[in-house]
């Protein structure tokens, strides 16, 4: 706690902090960011950013033109679940789960009671304030007269955190009321409270008028204030109105809006200036009383204006009772109970302290706010997050959290992976967290044909998220059904195709959920028979009972489609065994920048194992992409869960090593871990990977005398299709309508463009056999490059290239994906050729390395071998520079606006660059940096004169992500011009915002003298350059 009071001297503490379980949240000039890095007791340091959650993924364009209501058996099917019912006796009894998301709808008739009559949803939190009510001000009984409430007085309301994403300008208001009639409502201490409930960021009572704010009064009957009156119709009358308590203790719930009405309304409902146009038919919103301040002072209200948490809340545990639309209708647990956590606001938008908040609330709290009383809850279902970029498992403080809380309490989370695929590497965060249950999204061939009449391949949705993470570890973990899955919505909302109150989602949003509710199968059983279980033999029961699709890598569908019944079945096999964590794993990774400087972890600190079990960082799997070493160590650390005090205790023990593919050979059999690790090596035999393509196999490290695996690492390698070097290939292959297939091309430094052409055969009439379309990634494997469109069948053109000019070196990634509608065309396999070639002067060696112990000129010497066509050349030497010294500066922009700080010449004497901004006057801010390439100075001012930046520029945009922190590093950038601009995408509030924004810039100083008489430099031929370096000082 003595850390906790030094902070609250720094700046503004949240009083959301919880310290007693690592969590502060505290707001504090950019000029103390060093002060706190530096203070005693401070584990790791966070950037509060905002996030946003995802919106349901169409991956094609499709229209159903006769839309069926399914059966949820569908999914239950699919996952097993139904077996499990009928086998094991399982419905999910005296389970709850906690829903992070955008709340639950208390009037959704799906939602209101398990199969036995118990209450559906047990408890409401709201974390966003969207809810919060200012009750403060109060005023007595001298103040009552004839039942009339005397107040005339000033009430701020304040719009929240996001008001500028409403289009406000402002986020206080004033309203000045002067009296409320309450007729016989009184307070037994005399006291009155009362307070204004704005309609945030969504229109509660849907009359289209968002700049109200409902009255809302607080009584005391008892010791405490326990009674809240809202005026729900605006008429300052509460004597027609009923009084609301705790929802988790009375399941009350308040209801605003006309109801049904006889004209459907169709406007933006949810105040958002990115909204999107709803059809309210049932004008009816239910809101539940979430807090009370005991003494009065602020009341909190929930409801999901969002949708997204109530369509995966009657995934996990829907029951449709007879009477209603859902009649006959089941979640996969229908009798398991919910928490709803909202961590999300009505227009989506939420922040990592929010999401951070909920978690702690619902494993550690629950409604009673004692911990560890036995309310909290035993799931916490996440469909959330994303790739941002960057996901090695340390980007983001979710991803501490899950771990921390999964050892500390034992909740079980389940994590949508993401909707960034179909590449791979694209898993995001908090879904890459080590202890999470990551969950992608399958779709199936009988669902597509179904709804739509398509033969599609049962496997990962197109757009679902890929492993690994960009150390190695795997990710996704499990599949499950995520495509067109057909769920509940808030009784005000109407389906995309007519449904009332229900919609037809896709995404891993929907799959997650899934997996949620066989977890809670699997506990139900486990406390029906006593059986010992934990986090960590539920994920592994998961993964072992799992089955695999065809045309799928574990990359693409982790260890495969969960089946409940199995899963239950292996659970029991572990429930006897220790729970043992292997912490193992590399030093070796591929990513690395031009100068051979590891690039991740980023941030090493933020690992969870390391960082809290004071052992050296590894890199979770073997991950051979841009390198291909013929031998790699590995690190193996043992430990034991300890459920009685939540955490891993470190253990010694001889394990077994084999390997699970005959391509990777470990150098011992067996291994015997110390206090201090231990370490072996494997060989990769790459004479048995002849074909390109992905190969993933696993190391196990395991004691065979128990039914538990250990611990594995994963080797993943990324065989080019040019695996000789050869600067052009070719592919030709099939595949199923659905399905993607991953290659890879490796691109040597020196290469001026790569070349991607695909074509589409045609048959004997002239119609294309196939319908297909290319993502292409670059080496970091962190974005998609180009994301091309569909050609082939329903297209106009049967062959598209992409040209990529200067492109990074090391392995590309050439994901082809077939699209789902080909059946529709008659195409049951798609054909494709994908034709590769590189345009480039290689060196070798391509990267030199030398220390000298004396200053000096230096001669360095490399062979020049051109796979370019004949060329007139030169040899151009720049350098010596230093990576040490950065030129910042104080800058600023607005909320929506972009401030151009800088333009950078790019010539021949400038042979780095490195831009970014950092350190946003606001912690909670989102800026983006922008970076637009010009060939010639003329463009560029022709887009200056303009103001439209797009007339002649490509623009670099990896650096952009939810976080203020980015940069942008270019190794011999192309000559021209470089437009450095800063986005103001949410500026916290702050107009204008101010943020440090700095460079690093080398330019040729001489000290590199090369001949540069020009030459004749033929296709094929090879030539010795050298060099001389005046290394004229240390450094």
């Amino acid at each position: 706690m003595k850390v906790y009071e030094e902070l609250k001297k720094m700046g503004k503490v949240d009083p959301m902090s919880k310290p007693e379980y690592k969590f502060i949240v505290i707001t504090i000039s950019t000029d103390k960011i060093n002060e706190l890095r530096n203070m005693d007791g401070i584990l790791k340091i966070w950037l509060d950013k905002q996030v946003k959650i995802p919106k349901p993924i169409e991956d094609e364009v499709l229209e159903v033109t006769k839309p069926v209501k399914p059966n949820m058996f569908m999914s239950v099917y699919t996952i097993n679940a139904y077996d499990a019912w009928m086998d094991y006796g399982v419905y999910g009894d005296n389970v709850t789960v906690a829903v992070l998301d955008t709340g639950i709808d208390p009037l959704q008739p799906f939602l209101q009671q398990t199969m036995d009559g118990k209450r559906k949803i047990i408890d409401w939190y709201d974390t966003t304030g969207e809810g919060y009510v200012d009750t403060s001000y109060n005023i007595t009984n001298a103040s009552v007269s004839n039942g009339v409430l005397t107040i005339n007085q000033d009430v701020t309301v304040d719009w929240g955190t996001y008001y500028y994403l409403a289009g406000r300008s402002s986020r206080y208001f004033s309203i000045h009321i002067n009296s409320v009639k309450i007729g016989n409502i009184t307070s037994a201490n005399g006291v009155y409270h009362f307070g204004l409930l704005p309609d945030r960021y969504f229109d509660m009572d849907f009359d289209q008028n968002f700049n109200e704010a409902h009255f809302v009064l607080i009584v005391n009957s008892s010791q405490y204030y326990d009674t809240v009156y809202v005026d729900t119709n605006d008429n300052l009358d509460l004597t027609d109105e009923q009084p609301i308590h705790i929802f988790h203790s009375t399941g009350d719930i308040l209801k605003f809006g006309p109801g049904e009405l006889s004209e459907c309304l169709q406007y933006d409902v949810n105040h958002d200036l990115f909204g999107e146009i709803e059809t309210i038919c049932n004008a009816t919103l239910g809101v539940v009383l979430t807090e009370i301040d005991p003494t009065g002072k602020y009341v909190n209200f929930g409801w999901d204006g969002g949708q997204h948490g109530t369509h995966v809340s009657g995934t996990i545990a829907g029951y449709g009772m007879a009477g209603t639309y859902f009649e006959g209708l089941y979640g996969v647990a229908p009798n398991a109970q919910l928490m709803a956590v909202r961590v999300l606001s009505s227009i989506g938008y939420g922040s990592t302290s929010w999401i951070i908040n909920g978690m702690l609330y619902a494993a550690i709290y629950g409604p009673d706010w004692i911990p560890f009383s036995g309310d909290e809850a035993d799931i916490i279902s996440m469909s959330l997050g994303g790739l941002a970029g960057y996901n090695d498992g340390t980007e983001s403080p979710e991803n501490f959290y899950v771990n921390y809380l999964t050892e500390l309490t034992e909740v079980v989370f389940s994590i949508s992976a993401g909707n960034d695929g179909p590449s791979t590497n694209t898993v995001g965060s908090p879904g890459d967290a080590d202890y999470a249950i990551t969950v992608s999204n399958y779709w199936e061939s009988d669902r597509w044909y179904l709804l739509y009449g398509f033969d599609v391949i049962d496997g990962p949705a197109m757009s679902s998220s890929r492993g690994p993470r960009m150390d190695g570890m795997f990710d996704p973990d499990v599949m499950a059904p995520g495509t067109d899955i057909f769920s509940s919505l808030p009784v005000w909302s109407i389906g995309y195709y007519g449904t009332p109150m229900s919609d037809y989602y896709s995404g891993t949003s929907m799959a997650a959920p899934h997996v949620s509710g066989t977890v809670a199968l699997m506990i139900d059983y486990a406390r029906q028979h006593n059986l010992n279980y934990d986090p960590f033999k539920i994920k592994e029961a998961l993964e072992l009972s799992a089955k695999k699709v065809d045309g799928s890598t574990m990359i693409d569908q982790g260890f495969g489609l969960i089946q409940a019944d199995k899963a239950i079945a292996e659970l029991e096999k572990l429930s006897d065994e220790n729970s043992i964590v292997l912490y193992a794993g590399t030093t070796f990774t591929p990513f690395k920048n031009p100068i051979e400087k590891k690039l991740i972890p980023y941030a090493p600190i933020n690992d969870y194992m390391s960082s809290m079990y004071d052992i050296p960082y590894l890199y979770r799997g073997v991950y051979l992409r841009n390198e291909l070493p013929v031998t790699v160590p590995i690190y193996v650390y043992a430990f034991k869960y300890n459920q009685t005090e939540g955490q891993l205790d470190q253990i010694t023990g001889t394990f077994q090593v084999s390997a699970g593919v005959n391509w990777i050979i470990p150098s011992v059999d067996e291994v015997n871990v110390g206090e201090n690790g231990s370490m072996f090596y494997i060989t990769i035999d790459y004479s048995r990977l002849q074909k390109s393509g992905t190969y993933v196999g696993l190391i196990y490290i395991d004691d065979p005398n128990t039914e538990y695996l250990e611990g594995y690492v994963p080797v993943i390698v990324y065989m080019p299709i040019n695996k000789n070097g050869e600067s052009e290939a070719k592919i030709i292959d099939t595949e199923k309508p659905g399905q993607a297939k991953h290659y890879y091309f490796s691109v040597p430094r020196g290469t001026q463009e790569l070349e991607v052409t695909i074509k589409i055969p045609t048959g004997d009439e002239g119609s294309p056999l196939g319908r297909t379309k290319l993502v292409i990634n670059d080496p970091t494997g962190s974005s998609a490059e180009y994301d091309g469109p569909y050609i082939g069948a329903g297209t106009s053109y049967i062959e598209y290239t992409y040209h990529i000019m200067k492109p990074n070196a090391g392995v590309w990634e050439i994901t082809a994906y077939s699209s789902v509608s080909s059946s529709a065309y008659g195409i049951s396999e798609d054909q494709y050729e994908i034709n590769v070639k590189t345009y480039s002067i290689n060196l070798e060696p391509s990267l030199i390395k030398k220390d000298f112990d004396t200053p000096g000129i230096k001669e360095i010497k490399a062979t020049a071998i051109n796979s370019h066509s004949d060329l007139n050349v030169s040899v151009l030497g720049v350098g010596v520079g230093k990576l040490d010294v950065t030129y910042p500066r104080v800058e600023n922009v607005s909320q929506d606006f972009i401030k151009l700080v800088n333009i950078i010449e790019s010539n021949e004497s400038l042979y780095y660059m490195n831009v970014g901004i950092t350190q946003p006057e606001d912690p909670n801010a989102d800026l983006d940096l922008y970076v637009w390439y010009y060939e010639t100075l003329d463009q560029l001012l022709n887009d200056l004169n303009d103001g439209i930046i797009d007339n002649y520029t490509n623009q670099y945009v990896n650096q952009i992500g939810p976080t203020s922190e980015e940069h942008l590093e270019l190794f011999m950038p192309p000559y021209g011009y470089y437009l450095i601009g800063v986005h103001g995408y949410d500026t916290a509030g702050l107009n204008p915002i101010h943020f440090i924004y700095y460079e690093q810039i080398l330019n040729d100083n001489g000290d590199v003298i090369v001949n540069t008489t020009p030459f004749e430099f033929k296709s094929g031929d090879t030539k010795t350059i050298t060099a001389n370096v005046n290394l004229s000082e240390e450094g």
